[in-house]
């Protein structure tokens, strides 16, 4: 893998031969319903896929404990207690253990696989590829974020640990152990990117030092002290008072001598390295920037289109969708005063979700699972956490769904609804538990294609506004454009800040233009976010677009015998990967 990073990030939102027979008991069918192939480049092809399955998925603690339930049952234990090792000698060794893999999967014999095997063959080559490519530029990644680094993430991880027996309450305590190890090893990745002249802007460092003392400041009920109680009172095997007394103690101690002084250490760490940007604003700033924005780009989309390509694309779009916007409201002039005072007939999260799975059947397989429970984020953590997110489960118990709300993000009650279509039904919750019912190759849970995860999920959202009862069709259509067109006019000013070299100024003209927002510390903040995030807003733009090619490519391949249902259940059990791996597909 490429790092804990990566893993961190894929858990929130995406074997070995007994995994694989555990999986798909006594059959000789893949999901697709082609006979399994006994030929030596199947078995070699499954050997292969289940060996590199054990090794991504025991990297480290996390990754582990968050992708299997119960490793034991499989033989699969952590070969050692921690979060892994950012540093960048320890990543140079996953990129070489990547090119091996690589050269690897090029032995096996590609033309004597099945077609299902091809598809997954191929959907794994083009991931290592992808990952091989970015080796030069290792220094040009950034680990650490206000909002989706992984000491923000790490918080709410921990906190979401599952105790299933008593030797993960024990390697839990352990793990808390190593986390100042851990952090040591991001400051030496920054310290190294300072060294090649490649470190973060100053305003992007004090956004996370300001997370990660906000994250120290209570000590008394703090969320990994509380967290960790609730558990040990829910615990689902038997545990005596004292033992539970012990343990708990032990935790807090854990929790107040090595997590937060961590995280105090990790913000005097990086307040040593303030004012060492050498290149300030986007990537193309930076040395051959260009070049690896566009690797980046298309590893976050899946995509095979180029950057000048999307930008034209979205640029396109925009006009589209403003054209739309106006032909709509001069249609009905009573939109424009329903825009300000609208709302969702329902604001109980499991009722919008009931509601969702129910009404979405017309056009989409029933759901596998019925399983989640809905969280809000605690207030510590509120300033710097999305408003919504999905937890991934194990793909040994895909019943665990937990969907986080933060209250603190300005998230209206009665604007619930497309937030769980996009984290719930039919969105990520649907998209993960049903591929992970289907999927025959373990290690496919641990390959990311956020342009597929997150533009299912963005075309799930949009498609949840005609499922709003008190909404006429011409309301529903206008807020979905008016959502499509913010979605992309970030994903714009992040290719022009990114490939193009816009700077703060130019993103306040474009939302002048675009929105008529003319309050330069809103221009300033939206900057800074994409400065933060290169790609980020791409995923689930360019995902949702790509999907929405696909699926007119799809009515016209398929003529009088197109549908919906049978169009989504194609990207459901093809699952996350390239966009031209897809298409070849229909």
């Amino acid at each position: 893998m490429k790092r804990i990073a990566a893993a961190l990030t894929a858990l929130i939102a995406a074997g070995i031969c007994f995994v694989l027979y555990w999986m798909f008991p006594d059959s000789n069918f893949d999901n697709s319903g082609e006979m399994l192939s006994s030929s030596p480049a199947s078995l070699a092809f499954s050997e292969f896929t289940e060996d590199l399955f054990v090794q991504w998925v025991q990297s480290d603690v996390l990754t582990l404990h968050y992708k299997l339930s119960d490793p034991s049952h499989y033989g699969i234990a952590p070969s050692e207690i921690s979060l892994g090792n950012a540093s960048p000698s320890a990543i140079r060794q996953q990129y070489a253990q990547l090119t091996e893999s690589f050269h690897h999967l090029g032995t096996i014999e590609y033309r004597d696989l099945s077609s299902s095997e091809q598809f997954s063959y191929d959907v794994l080559e083009q991931f290592l590829s992808s990952r091989i490519q970015q080796e030069p530029f290792l220094l040009y990644d950034e680990p650490l974020g206000p909002t989706l680094g992984i000491q923000a993430q790490l918080p709410i991880l921990l906190s979401e640990y599952a105790f299933q027996e008593e030797n993960d309450i024990q390697n839990y305590l352990l793990l808390l152990d190593t986390i100042d190890t851990y952090f040591l090893s991001l400051l030496d990745f920054e310290v190294q990117k300072k060294e090649a002249g490649l470190f973060m802007e100053d305003s992007c460092l004090e956004q996370i030092r300001t997370q990660c003392l906000s994250f120290c400041e209570t000590e008394e009920g703090h969320l990994l002290i509380a967290s960790f109680q609730e558990r040990m009172q829910n615990l689902p095997f038997s545990l005596s008072s004292e033992a539970r007394q012990e343990y708990e103690a032990r935790n807090e101690r854990l929790v107040l001598d090595v997590v937060l002084p961590a995280y105090a250490m990790l913000a005097d760490g990086l307040a040593q390295l303030e004012g060492s940007c050498l290149y300030p604003g986007g990537l193309c700033k930076k040395p051959d920037g260009q070049t690896y924005y566009s690797l980046l780009v298309h590893e976050k989309t899946g995509s095979s289109k180029s950057v000048p390509q999307l930008f034209e694309q979205t640029q396109q779009r925009l006009a589209e969708n403003w054209i739309a916007i106006a032909s709509l409201c001069e249609d009905d002039s009573t939109l424009l005063d329903l825009l300000s005072d609208y709302s969702f007939s329902l604001s109980d999260p499991e009722e919008i979700l009931c509601y969702l799975k129910t009404e979405m059947e017309n056009d989409f397989p029933p759901a596998v699972t019925g399983s989640c429970t809905v969280k809000y984020v605690p207030d510590s953590l509120s300033p710097f956490t999305s408003p919504a997110f999905y937890l991934i489960p194990p793909i040994d118990e895909s019943s665990r769904n937990i969907i986080y709300l933060n209250n603190g993000s300005g998230l209206e009650a009665g604007r619930l609804f497309p937030v769980l279509a996009h984290e719930g039904y039919p969105g990520h919750l649907y998209q993960n538990t049903w591929f992970s019912d289907v999927n025959r190759y373990p290690i496919r849970a641990l390959l990311s294609y956020p342009g597929y995860t997150e533009g299912w999920a963005t075309y799930c959202e949009f498609y949840a506004y005609q499922l709003e009862p008190s909404f006429s069709r011409e309301l529903a259509s206008l807020l979905v454009e008016i959502q499509e067109t913010t979605l992309g006019l970030y994903s714009l000013m992040d290719m022009g800040v990114h490939y193009y070299g816009w700077t703060a100024k130019d993103v306040f003209q474009t939302l002048v233009t675009y929105f008529g927002i003319s309050e330069e510390d809103t221009a300033l903040s939206v900057y800074h976010s994409l400065l933060e995030s290169p790609a980020n807003y791409l995923s689930y733009y360019i995902g949702y677009e790509e999907i929405v090619e696909l699926r007119n490519y799809a009515s016209q391949m398929w003529g009088d015998s197109f549908s919906l249902y049978r169009f989504h259940k194609l990207l459901l059990d093809l699952g996350p990967a390239p966009f031209s791996l897809i298409r070849d597909q229909i």
